[in-house]
């Protein structure tokens, strides 16, 4: 009977915590966005990447079809990532002006092929929580916790996002969170931020047998760095020396295998919805 109790008591505390989560602005804000905002204007990001830009933009063309949306601890927001970072450089806006659903493509400087991207910040959820932390007769959202309602708002994002609503939108967006101050990214920290994520999304898509031009591995690597790929590649399935002993052969290969396991370990993890996951992608070292 007693063990009964504390099963209840524990459900109830459990759904105490959901309900809370559920009622928390980070939550709510993130839902909002997605109905208000998110569906409908990937629903017009899909249309216009399925044809050619404007006319003097016509030789671009996206080297990734995703939609890449910022989420900054700190919820500073800018219309134009070149204010955030110099490395960064805008071409042109796309879209829908009148129903205000336009995105900017971009390019990184630092990197020797042109290659650009659309990226847009989360904008309005994260400058309602930056604007209502300062309202002192608001207590659910203060400058002491708000940090707490962007993670979760990333969070719930990508629980969304994993099995959206509409399933005409999957996978035509990534979320990045951005932990580092808006003075650390001025220097060629977005760019590099955004570098890592995007190196990220090649490397998954490649583990699960995706190959496209745009996509690939080698979209973000000069020919030199593709070259001393390919030489380990080739160290890595050399053929055995037909003179090395049986145990020789044995701990070169536990020896790959260790080395492979901690690479995988390193690897950032997409959609992780820890802290660590939010940190993944973004240092400044």
């Amino acid at each position: 009977m007693q063990l009964l109790h504390l099963n209840t008591q524990s459900q109830v505390r459990n759904s105490a915590i959901l309900e809370e989560k559920e009622m928390s602005p980070g939550y709510i804000l993130a839902w909002s966005y997605y109905y208000n905002y998110l569906t409908p204007a990937l629903q017009k990001f899909k249309e216009t990447i399925s044809r050619p830009f404007p006319d003097q933009f016509k030789s671009v063309k996206l080297s990734l079809n995703k939609l890449l949306l910022l989420i900054p601890l700190d919820c500073y927001t800018t219309d134009n990532l070149e204010e955030a970072d110099g490395n960064i450089e805008k071409i042109f806006d796309a879209g829908n002006e009148q129903a205000h659903f336009r995105f900017s493509v971009y390019r990184f400087k630092e990197l020797h092929e042109p290659k650009y991207f659309a990226i847009q910040y989360v904008k309005q959820p994260l400058k309602t929580l930056r604007e209502i932390s300062k309202l002192e007769n608001v207590k659910g959202v203060k400058k002491q916790n708000r940090e707490e309602e962007v993670k979760l708002l990333y969070n719930t994002l990508i629980d969304i996002l994993k099995e959206p609503p509409d399933q005409d939108i999957t996978g035509m967006c990534e979320v990045i969170p951005m932990p580092i101050s808006f003075e650390s990214l001025q220097n060629g920290g977005l760019a590099k931020c955004l570098i890592n994520k995007i190196q990220s999304l090649c490397d998954n898509q490649n583990d699960s047998g995706a190959s496209t031009s745009e996509n690939s591995l080698e979209m973000m690597n000069t020919a030199n760095e593709n070259q001393q790929i390919d030489e380990v590649q080739q160290v890595d399935h050399a053929p055995p020396n037909p003179i090395q002993s049986g145990q020789s052969i044995q701990d070169e290969q536990q020896e790959q295998e260790q080395e492979q396991q901690q690479q995988n370990d390193e690897r950032p993890q997409r959609n992780n919805v820890q802290d660590a996951g939010y940190t993944s992608y973004c240092t400044t070292s």
